[in-house]
């Protein structure tokens, strides 16, 4: 009898799931001729979903509370969550994106977002990038979902393009400064370098300076109708070459953006290279609450990194090269608390990075602020056997010309009040 029932529910479910997916293709053939807003949002919706269950599962050790690397919550009012709710937390927040690509309905995405929040509020090193810029993405899908008229499908396309102009103008315009030109672009260019040794000989910070035009010209080229396509194709062109650089056939280097990469390519073709619409509104221009805010949070805001007041991950500053950076100085006597896979991070010293840390246990980089090294920092302070068993050095943002970095030492009891 039980074993009757039990097929019974798989096979329902079996059923169940291969009519949704028999739905989802005939969308999907129904974009690929003639695509609607509708038709636009709801290819959107599928690809930021699976991508976003895609960077979570890649970086699972992230999302768990029980790991060694410490949490950064956002404050101590934040309750954090011990095994096993932190497990099921994960869960529910892979469950819930796996429900929004067949059922995106308004208490999904409210469990959805309040799932997110309360583990972004639990550990800062969770807002990473992809993770800010997907977020906002499904919010814009969210808004239109709850207010089913045409208009604000067309305004949730227009704050989908906003995220993505700001993220390549942003994005390109972090990486004007010295250690771009002269370190990184050749460090991201290597694997080419070293199938093609002549690329050696050439002006590779010129090809640098070219790279950044490219991604911020890109990011502008799609705020105009008149030139969305082309900035379209040259982005996807771009995201190929990265892939290829830091990807399986590359560095083999964060593999947590790899399905980043391949997500940003569709969702640029999706949103720019469909079928022209004469109905589409302006997306410079805030047409309800929603669209105003991410007007602000992806174009201007990122303006206050400069000043050092708005966070590098939220201005778009992946690989640019001027991020600050942490290390920590530790006695044998704690370098033996740490798991053997961190040890091997360690140098002659005793000292490591905390991003290669970060790498290494949560398979995703560090959160690049001051204020997260010190978090860290002070977690590790229970292991120290005298008063300076423990340093943490950072490094601050590059200069823009020379390069050079501001460096800070910090002791364990000058961070920890007494």
């Amino acid at each position: 009898m039980v074993p009757s029932i039990t097929s019974a529910i798989i096979l329902g479910t079996l059923a169940y799931l291969l009519r949704e997916v028999d739905k989802l293709l005939k969308q999907f053939f129904k974009y690929i001729k003639e695509p609607e807003i509708n038709d636009r949002l709801f290819f959107a919706r599928v690809i930021v979903c699976l991508g976003f269950i895609s960077g979570i599962v890649i970086s699972y050790p992230l999302w768990i509370n029980d790991r060694f690397y410490p949490l950064a919550p956002v404050g101590d009012f934040v309750p954090l969550l011990s095994p096993p709710f932190d497990t099921i937390l994960f869960a529910g927040i892979l469950m819930l994106l796996a429900i929004l690509v067949f059922y995106p309905q308004k208490y999904i995405f409210a469990g959805f977002f309040s799932l997110m929040a309360f583990a972004l509020l639990q550990d800062q090193s969770r807002w990473q990038p992809w993770v800010y810029q997907y977020s906002f993405i499904i919010g814009a899908i969210a808004w239109f979902q709850t207010h089913p008229l045409k208009k604000h499908g067309r305004h949730a396309i227009a704050c989908i393009q906003i995220i993505l102009i700001g993220t390549y103008l942003w994005s390109g315009i972090q990486k004007l400064n010295y250690n771009y030109l002269f370190e990184t672009f050749e460090w991201l260019l290597s694997p080419a370098l070293e199938a093609f040794p002549i690329l050696q000989s050439m002006p590779l910070s010129l090809f640098a300076l070219i790279s950044i035009l490219i991604e911020a010209g890109g990011g502008i080229a799609l705020a105009f109708r008149r030139t969305e396509r082309l900035g379209a194709w040259v982005l996807i062109g771009m995201h190929c070459f990265i892939f290829i650089m830091i990807g399986p056939a590359g560095k083999e280097y964060n593999r947590v953006v790899w399905p980043w990469n391949i997500c940003f390519v569709m969702l640029i073709g999706s949103i720019f290279l469909g079928k022209k619409n004469s109905q589409e509104t302006s997306r410079l221009f805030p047409q309800n609450f929603y669209h105003g805010l991410v007007i602000i949070i992806f174009l201007i805001l990122p303006v206050l990194n400069i000043a050092g007041v708005w966070d590098h991950y939220l201005s778009s500053s992946l690989y640019s090269g001027n991020l600050p950076y942490g290390k920590i100085h530790v006695t044998d006597t704690v370098k033996k608390k740490f798991p053997k896979r961190i040890k091997t991070k360690f140098n002659l010293l005793n000292g490591f990075s905390i991003r290669k840390w970060s790498f290494t246990e949560l398979h995703a980089s560090d959160y690049p602020q001051p204020r997260i090294y010190k978090t860290v920092f002070r977690k590790l302070c229970k292991y120290q056997q005298h008063k300076y068993g423990l340093v943490l050095e950072i490094y601050g943002t590059a200069d823009l010309i020379t390069g050079k970095r501001k460096r800070q030492e910090y002791f364990c009891h000058e961070l920890i009040p007494s």
